[in-house]
């Protein structure tokens, strides 16, 4: 018998807020659209119900929470309920059975390979939703092919920001990152967020957006805080910083290809999704001016005790 705690446990590991920037990639092709389609609720319902089958295994195999020993039944139900779900429509099917795919690599290969883990992941979270999305909207080659390759490019290189959080942890599982590979990875894994920041900037003015200044402007104030953060080691702040980037850019393209013209459940979800970023980020938006502050206090410690030691 499932008993709340047990259900509470259940939500928390699938941990469902990650599946946020595979949703709001999913929502560009609709906003360049400017039309909603069924099989695309199926896609991100099928999907979400998949990612948190996964996320529930690896939150079993990482001791994360203490699940039951039922919980493999659980999750052999959520995948049969989530494929099931998919072949309603062949689009569908065929996009959850190659997010599947990338779950067993995700868990079985690419965490043992340095990169790995970024390489899966912006292709399962960013390229492949946007494609699905693009195909059953029918949408030109050019937002079905060019506008996920260009997507995939600028968050690999930002993803790597998820991983200074727990680098302990991850030598101890021996899985393999750039932190934890390298000596000088959190200096590389700076310098590889800074590229991305530039790129999606560079993304801005080549593709002439209305508001490109405006984007710029926000994006480069987050690429400091990101830049500040890791120097002062604060990497919970950081991951959370990352989650903020991707959903920020993400909502940016929603309202340069789409305005205020967006159906407006849509436009309830972006909103949700800032505030539940910035709860998250509580110093970084309520006690805005004592951060900043306390940020720089700290960095400037962190430059002193490198001149003397």
């Amino acid at each position: 018998m499932l008993n709340l705690q047990t259900l509470v446990l259940f939500i928390k590991s699938a941990r469902l807020n990650r599946t946020f920037t595979g949703i709001s990639a999913t929502l560009i092709p609709i906003s360049i659209a400017n039309r909603f389609d069924f099989d695309i609720l199926l896609f991100l319902l099928s999907s979400m119900i998949l990612y948190g089958a996964v996320a529930i295994h690896n939150a079993k195999k990482d001791n994360d929470y203490p699940l039951p020993d039922s919980t493999s039944k659980v999750i052999i139900f959520l995948l049969i309920f989530a494929i099931y779900l998919a072949s309603r429509e062949k689009i569908v099917f065929i996009g959850i059975v190659v997010l599947f795919i990338l779950g067993i690599l995700y868990n079985l290969v690419s965490r043992y390979i340095v990169a790995g883990d970024a390489t899966i992941i912006a292709f399962s979270h960013i390229a492949w939703p946007m494609f699905i999305s693009s195909t059953i909207l029918g949408l030109s080659k050019n937002y079905k092919f060019v506008f996920p390759i260009i997507m995939y490019v600028i968050f690999w290189f930002l993803l790597h920001l998820k991983n200074l959080k727990d680098t302990i942890g991850d030598k101890k599982r021996g899985y393999k990152t750039i932190t934890t590979n390298f000596k000088n990875g959190r200096e590389i894994t700076l310098v590889s967020s800074q590229i991305s920041y530039i790129f999606m900037i560079i993304f801005f003015f080549v593709f002439n957006f209305k508001y490109k200044l405006i984007f710029s402007l926000i994006l480069l104030f987050v690429s400091l805080s990101v830049f500040i953060k890791i120097k002062i080691e604060d990497d919970i702040y950081v991951a959370n910083l990352l989650k903020f980037s991707m959903i920020l850019f993400f909502s940016m393209l929603i309202f340069e290809f789409s305005g205020f013209s967006l159906i407006f459940g849509i436009c309830f979800f972006q909103v949700s999704t800032y505030i539940i970023h910035f709860i998250k980020l509580a110093d970084f938006t309520f006690s805005f001016p004592k951060s900043i502050h306390n940020t720089i206090e700290k960095f400037k410690l962190k430059i002193q005790s490198r001149r003397y030691f």
